[in-house]
């Protein structure tokens, strides 16, 4: 989705390479793990989790936001978009997005017994990563967080 919505400023990381070759060209895609990520430390501004934590346990979700954190530059934002799951047996979420004027609806789902997450849990892992919460916002079983990477601690404004 942010691939669509930003093009070329976007390298999209899926540890799948079908994931990557079903969506549109227009921006860099890279098949690799979100734990280990192949990418020099401090080389990004922005990324993005968009509905991509539903997909991981609670050890790589960790793992994965501390990887995010090495790849930031200090006052680097985290961006996220993901749904509270209570018991997923299955979950599933649809999705109506309108992405620069066109209409796109998309369902994501997860069928895993240690699935459940919600805001809370979410910010509680990135604080443990070493981010400050910038901002959060939840409706209707939906939440979006944003989280600044201070340098030594303090938050870069």
């Amino acid at each position: 989705m942010i691939g669509r919505l930003y093009g070329r400023q976007v390298c999209a990381i899926d540890h799948r390479q079908e994931e990557l070759d079903e969506v549109p060209e227009g921006f860099e895609k890279r098949c690799m793990d979100a734990r280990n990520l192949q990418l020099e430390d401090t080389s990004f501004d922005h990324v993005t989790f968009f509905y991509s934590l539903m997909y991981m346990d609670a050890v790589t979700q960790q793992r994965a936001l501390r990887e995010v954190f090495r790849v930031l530059r200090p006052g680097g934002r985290l961006h996220l978009w993901d749904a509270v799951i209570e018991k997923a047996d299955p979950f599933i979420v649809h999705l109506d997005i309108d992405i620069a004027g066109s209409p796109l609806s998309v369902d994501y789902g997860v069928y895993r017994e240690e699935a459940a997450q919600n805001a809370e849990l979410v910010a509680e892992r990135c604080r443990q990563a070493g981010f400050h919460l910038v901002m959060t916002a939840e409706q209707d079983g939906q939440f979006c967080q944003q989280y600044i990477k201070g340098k030594d601690g303090i938050v870069m404004q």
